[in-house]
């Protein structure tokens, strides 16, 4: 059936939508830069085009070390849930839905998301996501363990994040977007999404390789300089946008420069949770008056 889509955005409001995000994305580039350039000293001798370990070598294993020592101070274990009642009645209730739970963060491997949540916090930001039941990120399966049909979480990084940087707390911006990659066919043969963008995005094609190794990414550390001669399949880029004014989330195709292409969403879903959204953040050493 036809996704339930929540309200739709006018014609002039994903235009602006479109120009806002375009240029924030493109503000952010100091921030990529920097990440890229931390990990690089982390990765040391492991990243290509170093024939030598010249001036990482007494600092590869040392960043290394205390970045894992980040990670198991902080998740090293799959969290458990403790389901409480007042009611005496309801307590082996209580329990058996705690239980639930744990079964359920087990099948989605949730400790996973939240270690890669705190290594990438150690290098700047950390964000974890939650992907809605009936979402394109959950339906295209397009993240590792996500599976559909199955709510699960899972972790984003600021190459593929873009939000408003005039707001000077997550909480208090006027949007907030994460890009992820999914196959072409996956969208354009699915008839629960809109006809008119499927159409579009078939005459549109994939998006070119070539145009990613342009972008401040730090994973094009290792993809080096690939063309579209080494694509096995066709990819395309969705984005989730929370509007917290809208209390929605609305999915988009982009581009590698976080332009929204087409004129409508290929899915919308209203959010009842806290005002960052499906998003969640971390950060150990907060700068006061910035994000």
């Amino acid at each position: 059936p036809p996704l339930r889509m929540a309200a739709t955005l006018s014609a002039k409001e994903i235009e602006r939508l479109r120009d806002a995000s375009q240029e924030n994305y493109r503000l952010a580039a100091p921030l990529r830069k920097l990440r890229a350039e931390t990990l690089k000293i982390y990765a040391g001798t492991d990243f290509p085009g170093l024939d030598s370990a010249d001036d990482y070598a007494d600092l590869v294993n040392l960043m290394r070390d205390s970045a894992q020592a980040k990670i198991y101070s902080m998740a090293a274990n799959r969290p458990r849930a403790l389901v409480l009642s007042h009611d005496p009645s309801l307590k082996a209730w209580a329990k058996k839905i705690g239980r639930t739970l744990d079964a359920y963060s087990k099948r989605i491997r949730l400790e996973r998301p939240l270690q890669r949540c705190a290594l990438e916090a150690f290098f700047g930001l950390g964000i974890a996501k939650v992907a809605m039941i009936d979402s394109p990120h959950v339906e295209t399966g397009a993240a590792p363990f996500v599976r559909r049909g199955r709510p699960s979480v899972v972790d984003c990084t600021i190459d593929h994040l873009c939000w408003d940087l005039e707001a000077t707390d997550f909480d208090l911006c006027s949007f907030i977007a994460d890009r992820y990659r999914v196959r072409l066919d996956e969208v354009v043969d699915n008839e629960k999404y809109p006809a008119s963008v499927r159409k579009e995005l078939k005459e549109r094609g994939a998006e070119p390789v070539v145009a990613a190794q342009t972008q401040d990414w730090a994973e094009s550390i290792s993809t080096n300089n690939l063309t579209d001669s080494a694509r096995f399949e066709d990819w395309i880029y969705l984005a989730d946008y929370y509007i917290p004014s809208r209390r929605c989330i609305y999915t988009f195709v982009v581009d590698d420069e976080f332009r929204i292409v087409g004129d409508a969403a290929l899915a919308s879903f209203d959010w009842d949770g806290k005002s960052t959204g499906p998003y969640s953040f971390l950060s150990f050493g907060r700068v006061p008056g910035n994000t």
